[in-house]
């Protein structure tokens, strides 16, 4: 029976990472899950904490994020007690709960000799993402007087994930972590597989214009700047330039302008 045990937990934590995607992924979406989903896909994370122990000897790999993600784990759980509807209010704790999962089963779960097919699989991901949130989303002209584009572009309607459609900042949150993965994975592969890759991050960065999030955006330039001086750290000086024209552009447009540039969302519900 040990044995039997034994195997099936490092059959577990040898595909961690493909089997969350199965039974921890859908907690991505607790609010819109049934309740029998919803408690079975909360029951399954342990498993994979108890699969590890038992085929590896240990909870987890140690990560820099690990007291950063108790802490918020601990105030989700007090704003879960506090809260006026503390039905909705679990069902969100239980899309945090999905994201923390899914951060372990990647870190624990996917070797460094597998890590290809991980950063593939999650190009995939990001790609499906962008055309769902793409499809669905509420369009609002913010920045950019780009509306005779949304009048030729196809819509759908997905209820079961949301009925009145996406938010641009919704969709954009969800696209843009994959942008600089694309860039940076470019630099490790072939020309023939770096094609590829960039015509992922076109995709990537076609959908953010098209939410034009200034938050998504702004992220965005840092991750660069932060890709930038990973591939040529001799270019550290043009950080300070840029902090340089940053504090001068603040001057010249005036405190108040640019927290109302940056800040001033979608005011419509999620």
């Amino acid at each position: 029976m040990m044995l039997l045990v034994r195997r099936g937990s490092t059959f577990i934590a040898g595909h961690e990472f493909w089997l969350l995607w199965v039974y921890g992924a859908p907690l991505l979406f607790a609010k819109n899950l049934p309740l029998p989903i919803f408690a079975a896909s909360l029951a399954t994370i342990p498993l994979f904490w108890l699969a590890r122990r038992i085929a590896r000897g240990r909870w987890s790999i140690a990560t820099p994020l690990d007291l950063p993600l108790v802490l918020l784990l601990l105030m989700g759980l007090v704003g879960v007690a506090v809260s006026v509807d503390s039905a909705l209010s679990a069902r969100i704790y239980g899309e945090l709960l999905g994201g923390v999962a899914l951060y372990y089963g990647i870190v624990n779960g996917l070797p460094a000799a597998r890590l290809g097919r991980g950063v593939w699989f999650f190009l995939l991901l990001g790609a499906a993402m962008g055309l769902v949130g793409w499809l669905g989303m509420r369009y609002l002209e913010k920045f950019l007087p780009i509306p005779f584009m949304y009048e030729y572009m196809p819509r759908l309607e997905f209820p079961f994930l949301n009925s009145s459609g996406f938010t641009a900042n919704l969709v954009a949150g969800a696209v843009a972590p994959a942008l600089p993965i694309a860039f940076a994975w470019a630099w490790t592969l072939s020309r023939r597989q770096r094609g590829l890759v960039l015509a992922f991050a076109v995709f990537f960065s076609s959908i953010v214009v098209l939410t034009q999030s200034r938050g998504a955006i702004l992220g965005l330039l840092v991750a660069g700047a932060i890709l930038l001086l990973w591939r040529a750290p001799r270019l550290i000086w043009l950080a300070a330039a840029a902090a340089l024209l940053g504090v001068a552009a603040v001057f010249w447009l005036g405190p108040a302008n640019v927290t109302e540039v940056l800040l001033v969302s979608d005011s419509t519900n999620t």
